[in-house]
Order: C-alpha cells, then structure tokens, then sequence
C-alpha cells in the first residue's frame, strides 16, 4: 500500500510514456470522456500484476524482476529530479515529501518484512474491529471529507493538513460507529416490532 501511494507520483514509466507522446491531448479529442484511459496508464499493469500475485500468493517467474522493476521506478524519478536540481523545489511546492516518505517506508517494509510481520499481526489485530462498523464508515466517508474540504481558510501546510486528516478520521469512525452500533440497532428493532 505504502508504494501504491507513492506509484502515481514517482512512476517513472509513465513519464516516459508522456514525453514519448502516446497520450491523446485533449486538443484531439471532442470531450474529456473520449481521452479517460491513457496509454501511460498501461505503466501500471506492472504494479496490478505484482499485487496480485502478492494478495494471491500465485507468483510466476517474472514476480521478482517485475517487484524489482517497480521499485526501481521511484529511485530512476527521484535520479532524474536530483539531476535536474529542482527535487527540494518540487517537495516543497507539491507535497512530494510525502510520497518520498511513503516510498522510503514501503523499502523499509521490503528489506525488513519478516522483523515487521509480528508488529503487522498485532496492528491488523487491533483493526479488526473496524470491520462492525466498516458499512458506516464506507457511507459516511465521502461526505465528510467533502465538507472538511469545503474549509479552506485552515490549510496548506503540514500542520493544517495533519490536523484536518486527525478531524476527518476522528470524525468518520465516530459516526460511522454511531450508525452502526447505535442507529441501526434502533432501527431494527422498531421496524422488527
């Protein structure tokens, strides 16, 4: 998840794919609909292939050079812009900082998957119980981050932005356990009557 979050930024195959022009520019095409799926997309057909060969533990051949292939990617991105000279510009005017972390942290989980395996078991243990309560999360999610991000006078920097996810997070289990623990039995038990 962790180099799924930092694929869309730092897929370097994809860039290549632009700057090689296979993508279809909106000036040739009647409306955006026409030009949905680019051919740089196909770039991530590597990474859906490793993921489910990861999730379904049927791997082929070709799994470790395709695994090795999309980590590379992100290193060849971050190459490139150090080459360029304009990385720290570009973290500090986008965010890239934090898809860098997130990269650095899916390398960390790469190299040290079996120290990390234990303290995985014990984090998804206490999720769990996210599951009662997942359809209210689910229906609640969307409409919550719409209307925390109709607030634009608190955001923009680090701080703003961790406090508005702590809100958002607070907020979305909240009702979503209200919903599902509490209303949703009340519920049921009126219309059982």
């Amino acid at each position: 998840m962790l180099l799924f979050l930092s694929f869309e930024q730092m897929n370097y195959m994809q860039r290549v794919f632009q700057m090689l022009g296979l993508d279809i520019s909106l000036k040739q095409v009647d409306n955006y609909h026409q030009q949905i799926v680019q051919f740089s997309d196909l770039s991530y057909l590597l990474f859906c292939m490793v993921g489910i060969m990861l999730f379904t533990d049927k791997k082929i051949r070709v799994y470790r050079g395709l695994k090795f292939v999309i980590y590379f990617m992100p290193i060849v991105y971050l190459a490139v812009r150090l080459n360029k000279g304009d990385l720290m510009s570009l973290i500090e005017n986008t965010g890239v900082g934090f898809t860098i972390l997130f990269y650095l942290l899916s390398l960390l989980f790469l190299l040290k998957a079996e120290a990390l395996d234990k303290l995985s078991r014990k984090v998804i243990a206490w999720l769990i119980p996210l599951g009662s309560i997942s359809y209210g999360i689910y229906v609640v999610h969307y409409p919550i981050i719409f209307i925390i991000g109709s607030f634009s006078y608190f955001s923009g920097s680090a701080f703003e932005f961790s406090t508005r996810m702590i809100i958002y997070l607070a907020t979305t289990l909240s009702v979503g356990y209200l919903l599902e623990k509490k209303m949703q039995p009340f519920f049921r038990n009126m219309i059982i009557r």
